[in-house]
């Protein structure tokens, strides 16, 4: 298998990572737990626990966030397809970003996501394998009279 195909593998786990982690986040029921304890008329302590999903706390809005990730791979895995490493490395320093602006509350679950994407820039080839600087078929050719 060539460079060009374990990348195509490497980025479609990354997105299958980041669909998981949003899916994940989303779906947990519990996602902030707590207690909240108060009295009643006789003077006895009621408590009471609460538990509250990532949108019932934060709202809908936070799937939009959430879908940032998923995107990132997705351009990612095309710039795999499309030979294109600057695609790839911009994808990866994006989900870099984002895990280190959310690493106190999501990013951390995106971890995972970034490793495999960092790591398919690393091993992209170049598009059409073109050579690179000071290689022969770069340097001027001589004739011969």
């Amino acid at each position: 298998m060539d460079r060009r195909g374990i990348g195509s593998i490497l980025a479609g786990l990354a997105l299958a990572c980041a669909i998981g982690a949003g899916t994940w986040l989303v779906g947990e029921n519990c996602m902030y737990a707590g207690t909240h304890e108060t009295r009643d008329a006789s003077g006895a302590t009621v408590t009471t626990e609460l538990c509250s999903s990532l949108v019932e706390t934060n709202g809908a809005g936070v799937l939009v966030v959430l879908a940032f990730p998923v995107v990132f791979a997705a351009v990612a895995l095309l710039g795999v397809r499309t030979r294109n490493r600057v695609t790839i490395w911009t994808s990866a320093l994006l989900m870099g970003a984002f895990c280190v602006l959310g690493l106190a509350t999501v990013g951390l679950f995106y971890l995972p996501a970034l490793l495999l994407l960092v790591t398919t820039a690393a091993i992209s080839p170049r598009r059409d394998n073109a050579p690179g600087p000071g290689s022969e078929s770069t340097r001027p050719q001589q004739s011969v009279v």
